[in-house]
């Protein structure tokens, strides 16, 4: 995939027509404290595997994945008994919503920052995911994305996808031992395609399930 690829998101019909909107990403990205419906959850497990969706597929080894430079989400996040309790998110470029607000939950509320990815090659081609992280490393590294994007759209604002290989990074705790932190390399910088409803339909028989 060269720099002239056009990536077209199954969701774009949301996206702003404007690319250069995105210059402000940065600055609301740096307020983050240290920092879709039915879509898969792509998450990082304990041992450091990526993994999505219920069944815990891994993505394909070196996949490249796009991330819409438009879903970047920021708000707040409550769990009781492994449940989610309560979430509200809300546009990046908005005020993160006051704690205020948010009433009582059992085990408190905690920040989260999420964005959505489609794979753009080889076996998972066309499967959108969600990345939600609630964990210092994690809005760390989404904080970083942001930034990159806010600087990528306001020198070639053309070109402000990120396509990434999903990695890791990490450190020892104290108490917890080895700690996984998410690592999105950037492998080069793509357009946004013209909008499409159509989503590809997910491979099956599978057998990459952890």
């Amino acid at each position: 995939m060269s720099e002239n690829n056009v990536i077209a998101f199954s969701n774009a019909s949301n996206l702003p027509s404007d690319p250069a909107a995105l210059a402000n990403l940065g600055v609301a990205a740096s307020t983050m404290a240290t920092a879709g419906d039915g879509v898969d959850i792509l998450r990082l497990l304990r041992d450091g595997a990526w993994v999505f969706g219920a069944e815990n597929i891994e993505p394909e080894e070196d996949s490249r994945w796009a991330i819409n430079p438009y879903s970047f989400k920021h708000g707040h996040i409550a769990w009781a008994d492994s449940k989610v309790h309560g979430e509200i998110m809300v546009p990046i470029m908005q005020p993160m919503p006051p704690r205020s607000e948010l009433g009582d939950a059992p085990e408190g509320w905690s920040e989260q920052i999420s964005f959505l990815l489609q794979c753009v090659g080889g076996e998972d081609e066309g499967q959108v995911v969600e990345f939600k992280t609630t964990s210092v490393g994690g809005k760390r590294a989404a904080t970083k994305m942001a930034t990159s994007i806010s600087g990528q759209a306001q020198e070639n604002p053309e070109y402000v996808v990120p396509v990434i290989v999903l990695n890791t990074d990490s450190y020892q705790h104290k108490k917890y031992g080895k700690i996984y932190t998410p690592i999105f390399d950037i492998a080069e910088w793509a357009s946004i395609g013209d909008a499409t409803d159509k989503v590809e339909a997910k491979p099956e028989g599978r057998k990459r399930s952890r």
